[in-house]
């Protein structure tokens, strides 16, 4: 008898536990985070400053409702880039999240490079990137929304 209520409280305890328990990796975690509040899955391409050119990374899949970090901390402040395409699952063409920022992406792949002069003599594909100002070295969120 005592032994099944030792039982039954120690399982309590863990059940309450679990149940109020929430990772926090997410909370801890710092950088360039990207949320998508659109109805599309998409996949992001971000451009970032290194040395005396820009450094492009691509794709990241981006989940409706979910958000992602893009880029660790310490970021470093000033102009970043930021490309965004809907998935080829959805009907009704590709739907696009840009800007006015000429940069390099390999199409079919992840990829990381460092952005050439031009695309084509490395046969990569040319994405117009919305330029976005990161002012902190920790933490830095933007949403994705639909287009109207």
């Amino acid at each position: 008898m005592v032994q099944a209520r030792w039982f039954l409280k120690t399982l309590l305890i863990l059940l309450v536990t679990l149940l109020v328990w929430q990772p926090t990796s997410h909370a801890q975690s710092s950088g360039c985070e990207l949320c998508n509040e659109s109805s599309y899955i998409v996949q992001v391409a971000t451009g970032r400053p290194e040395g005396g050119g820009t450094v492009v990374n691509g794709w990241t899949k981006i989940r409706p409702g979910s958000c992602e970090y893009l880029l660790q901390a310490p970021l470093t402040p000033g102009a970043h880039y930021m490309f965004a395409q809907s998935s080829n699952a959805h009907r009704g063409g590709r739907q696009s999240w840009r800007g006015d920022e000429r940069l390099c992406v390999e199409s079919s792949s992840s990829f990381t490079i460092e952005n050439p002069p031009d695309c084509d003599v490395m046969g990569l594909d040319e994405r117009a990137f919305k330029p976005v100002l990161i002012e902190r070295r920790n933490q830095w969120q933007n949403t994705i929304r639909e287009t109207d």
